[in-house]
């Protein structure tokens, strides 16, 4: 009997010698982790649904303290109609698109700012930072996009972009993720990944991937680097030499068993490029986030212009010199031509109102509209604009509609101008 169990054991120790040793032996780790420089960072998702809170558009929020300092604005207003219960969102809609893309190049806030008697803490600073960046996933700015990444390559953007092996600016830095493989969509800044794998066949391995949180409100507060972990299986990937290339297969099942999407946006060339609540202006948003508070040593001249809809173009008298930035709230109502149809400064969309021959034929019928100098092209000013004056001239309002002389009724412009104290 005794003779027969070391048998066994002999057997057993062989068969561990012969298949299982040699994986053990041959398995290897590479790992990588984001420089703190350039650290990404936590933060809350910021929810368009009512139930689940805070939102960016509650009192006392991010837009009601921009609203408080920027007077005029009515940035919450426009967050509730545009990224809240009006949209019939889902639980899962947020801003988590927009913070990871903000987490890879902006630096985070680490203390709370009060300007003009606004105090805006920590929260408050994150939540303009993402709303900043909300068009940054819309499939036009992306300077990295890789869908339904292998396992090898998607260990590559790690090698080359975490650690910084072959990273496009030169340091390692983060990137966004799409980690869940089902219909709903979480984004994540990933700042680090271990990869434990074998040099033998099948070559499989673990992946580990470590991303920013921002699965709770108190997150937007704290300057720590909160995080889930995602692991991964895959097999099919040599990790010896050199980065691996585009091959290997994910193992399992399920939204959790492989990512969906990696990327990251172009840095923002202004600090309007992905805005999408078009009551946040770049001067205002420039000096709450970055310190740099020139932008509001600004002389600050105000007119208010009464447009009448049978008007091609109105002298406003206000003039200004490039650098200057501008800023037209309007209100009112304009009957159109013999239609009887009505609107504000924001135009109507109709397709049948709309000609070629209106000096902006893309933008809505009888909209308010602008321009600098007597010769210049036109914009569209709608219900509210900002935009900082490229050239030297006279403000000139009129109503993108050709055949304005049937016109009735008007639009009451308020024209802010805001001028280096140079």
């Amino acid at each position: 009997m005794q003779v027969s169990v070391m048998k066994y054991v002999v057997i057993i120790l062989l068969l561990f010698c012969l298949f299982i040793s040699p994986h053990f032996a041959s398995a290897a780790i590479d790992s990588g982790e984001v420089p703190a420089d350039y650290m990404v960072w936590s933060s809350w998702y910021w929810p368009f649904h009512n139930d689940y809170n805070p939102n960016l558009y509650d009192a006392n929020e991010a837009m009601a303290r921009y609203d408080a300092f920027d007077v005029g604005a009515k940035s919450q207003a426009w967050e509730y109609e545009h990224h809240g219960p009006p949209q019939n969102p889902e639980p899962w809609w947020g801003h988590c698109h927009a913070w990871s893309g903000a987490a890879c190049w902006e630096k985070q806030p680490a203390t709370e700012k009060k300007l003009n008697g606004v105090t805006f803490r920590i929260r408050d600073q994150k939540g303009l930072l993402i709303e900043m960046y909300h068009k940054c996933a819309d499939g036009i700015y992306y300077e990295i996009f890789v869908n339904d990444p292998s396992p090898g390559l998607f260990w590559r953007y790690l090698r080359n972009e975490l650690r910084g092996d072959n990273a496009m600016h030169g340091h390692g830095m983060g990137f966004a993720a799409e980690l869940y493989y089902g219909a709903s969509v979480w984004n994540y800044p990933v700042y680090k990944y271990e990869v434990t794998y074998s040099d033998s066949s099948p070559y499989s391995g673990t992946m580990k991937i470590w991303v920013a949180a921002d699965g709770q409100p108190s997150y937007a507060d704290s300057t720590t680097l909160y995080n889930r972990v995602f692991t991964y299986q895959f097999e099919g990937v040599k990790g010896d030499g050199a980065a691996p290339v585009d091959s290997g297969t994910w193992v399992g099942s399920g939204p959790y068993h492989r990512p969906d999407a990696i990327w990251r946006p172009y840095p923002p060339s202004t600090w309007l490029q992905y805005v999408e609540n078009s009551e946040l202006d770049e001067p205002h948003l420039k000096g709450i986030l970055s310190g740099d508070n020139s932008s509001m040593a600004y002389k600050t001249f105000e007119r208010t212009v009464v447009v009448p809809g049978n008007t091609r173009w109105l002298d406003s008298g206000v003039a200004v010199a490039s650098g200057d930035m501008l800023t037209f709230t309007a209100q009112g109502t304009v009957v159109y031509s013999a239609t009887g149809y009505a609107c504000g400064p924001a135009g109507t969309t109709w397709s049948d109102t709309r000609d070629q021959k209106d000096p902006i034929w893309n933008r809505p019928h009888s909209g308010l509209i602008g321009k600098i100098g007597e010769t210049s092209s036109p914009f569209f000013i709608g219900e509210r604009y900002s935009f900082q004056a490229g050239s030297d001239g006279k403000v000139f309002l009129g109503i993108n509609d050709y055949w304005y002389q049937g016109n009735c009724g008007k639009f009451t412009v308020n024209i802010r101008r805001r001028s280096p104290n140079l």
